[in-house]
């Protein structure tokens, strides 16, 4: 349903805004305060407001002050175009965010990786155990974490390839693969310096 004039009232602004209008010589920062207020009620009444909505609210505001009126073409065009890019901008951030992009895995799963055979569940889970233990240290011994993390590669590689987590989920299992310096030095023991991105 459009917003009309009749339905839209300019509200009264935060104090300092408010006056610097009255003596008719608003900032920038009041601007934008004024902008946020208006496409906020605007969205209020409807939650995607059409330009014409918009310009009901830029005519509200510049009727209560014309100072704020444009010298040049319609007066309150410039207030519509602030107010239904701020109104894009707050239904664009509350709109459901796309899930993020799975890794493309051909070029993965081609790679002519070392061919071992993943170990068997309890195994690796016992290896997924001692490498938390062992992060959880004030001083993780780097040798055992590596040897670790070389231990659990072909599972892990056959996780990420048949499940195509993100890079992100991946890291998350695996804080290791979060410092550079351990992930070279894996690429280069595991002989996969060309793509670490299966580690």
């Amino acid at each position: 349903m459009a917003v009309t004039m009749e339905k839209f009232s300019v509200p009264t602004f935060r104090v300092a805004t408010e006056k610097n209008l009255q003596e008719k010589t608003i900032t920038d920062k009041d601007r934008k305060y004024i902008v946020r207020t208006l496409a906020t009620i605007l969205i209020s009444y409807v939650p995607h407001p059409t330009m014409g909505d918009c310009g009901v609210a830029a005519k509200a505001l510049v009727a209560k002050y014309p100072f704020l009126a444009d010298t040049v073409g319609k007066p309150h065009f410039s207030w519509m175009k602030f107010i239904s890019t701020r109104c894009s901008n707050v239904n664009r951030g509350n709109s459901v965010e796309p899930q993020p992009k799975k890794m493309k895995l051909d070029r993965i799963a081609k790679h002519d990786y070392p061919q071992v055979s993943p170990c068997d569940d309890v195994s690796y889970e016992r290896n997924m155990d001692r490498m938390a233990k062992e992060l959880g240290k004030t001083k993780p011994n780097h040798d055992v974490l590596v040897d670790l993390m070389q231990q659990t590669f072909p599972n892990r590689r056959e996780w990420v390839i048949s499940e195509g987590h993100h890079v992100s989920v991946i890291c998350d299992k695996f804080p290791l693969l979060k410092s550079p310096g351990h992930v070279n030095t894996l690429c280069v023991s595991m002989h996969v310096v060309d793509d670490c991105l299966s580690l």
